[in-house]
């Protein structure tokens, strides 16, 4: 007879490999790719799909949290042991965004397009998530300077909004700009609006 733990972990192995199917799907196909080549890709229904997920929004939360689970891997990558802070702790978090979305592009439209239909709220949202990283960065930076940490949740919405419409319009010609060009301009204008206030008062 087969115990309860076993059946748990044997629903775990599944989900994963119906999460894995449903991301090659997509990069595959694109962004556009539909419920159902997500479901046929692991050999199942669509309702059965959703049911190991809760349902289609579980199913985009999980595909979400792979995403930024790469995005971070490559932040840590660019990281490793060092404390970057300042200008270059700024163009670092800038930059890995870039290289992920160029990555792994259809992934990054499915997430964005699904995160813009549910207003980009949630916490699961890719948007958001980014938004919280942010956020703890600048904080953390506030506090370090002396300085007052609340303008930290408003001023990460708005430079995760820019730089992700701006990331939009780059992947549409990204073969003429390069990608350093654009990752120092965004960091130009965004250090030049909140670089004062992460030094000492």
């Amino acid at each position: 007879m087969v115990d309860g733990e076993t059946v748990r972990i044997r629903r775990e192995a599944r989900r994963e490999e119906l999460l894995a199917a449903a991301i090659e799907v997509i990069r595959s196909v694109g962004a556009g790719a539909t419920m159902e080549e997500m479901a046929a890709a692991g050999g199942i229904s669509k309702p059965i799909l959703y049911r190991h997920f809760r349902d289609r929004d579980g199913l985009v939360a999980a595909i979400s949290e792979q995403a930024m689970a790469q995005l971070a891997a490559i932040l840590d990558e660019r990281m490793g042991d060092r404390n970057i802070t300042g200008r270059d702790g700024v163009r670092a978090t800038v930059d890995a965004f870039f290289e992920y979305i160029d990555r792994d592009t259809s992934l990054y439209h499915f997430v964005v397009d699904n995160d813009m239909r549910h207003g980009g709220q949630g916490t699961l949202a890719f948007t958001e998530q980014n938004a919280e990283h942010v956020a703890a960065l600048l904080r953390d930076g506030l506090v370090a300077a002396g300085r007052d940490p609340a303008p930290a949740d408003a001023w990460a919405r708005g430079i995760v909004g820019l730089v992700h419409r701006a990331a939009t319009w780059w992947l549409a010609d990204r073969e003429r700009l390069p990608r350093q060009e654009v990752v120092d301009q965004l960091v130009d204008l965004v250090w030049g609006g909140i670089g004062a206030q992460l030094v000492p008062a």
